[in-house]
């Protein structure tokens, strides 16, 4: 399942890398669920529920999004994540936000290492900032799949807890 924003740029990116291999996508909005921001994503959108994913927000139907919205999605994208990966952000803005919370909750953060030989840009420096603060750098595909194996595990491991709360004698 990919969880993002169904902002412009990465993340209508993954959702439509994850509905072109069947999977699974939510996409978690900043407004009332009656409207796609931006736009330009309406046609996604509609991929995304007629494929059996979800579109989810914590607003009013008719509820136009404000900017604290965004960051309060973000902290929803974190939290229903397993982990996250950072393709490339700025040292400000959403990606930052979204890791941040994910870091709070302590979810597992894999960070784009871009190679040196790209021209720098504003966009990749907060990939730098999160590398500096411990989270895993991804530069190939060895490092992806391992962070997708700690995923997986990480996974495994709380619905092995879920399990056991739930069999449980619920009866002392």
């Amino acid at each position: 399942n990919v969880v993002s924003g169904l902002a412009l740029g990465c993340d209508v990116s993954a959702h439509k890398g994850c509905l072109d291999k069947l999977g699974f996508t939510t996409a978690v909005l900043a407004h009332g669920l009656d409207t796609v921001y931006p736009k330009e994503n309406t046609e996604i959108a509609d991929q995304i529920v007629k494929s059996g994913g979800i579109l989810i927000s914590e607003y009013y139907v008719g509820q136009t999004s404000r900017p604290n919205y965004f960051i309060e999605r973000d902290r929803i994208q974190a939290a229903l994540s397993d982990g996250i990966i950072v393709v490339e952000t700025d040292q400000k803005g959403g990606t930052m936000h979204t890791a941040g919370f994910a870091k709070e909750y302590d979810k597992h953060i894999g960070v784009c290492k871009h190679p040196d030989t790209t021209k720098p840009h504003r966009m990749r420096e907060g990939n730098k900032v999160l590398v500096s603060e411990g989270c895993s750098s991804l530069s190939n595909k060895e490092d992806i799949e391992s962070v997708a194996d700690k995923l997986r595990n990480s996974r495994n491991k709380n619905d092995s807890k879920v399990n056991e709360r739930s069999t449980g004698d619920q009866f002392g």
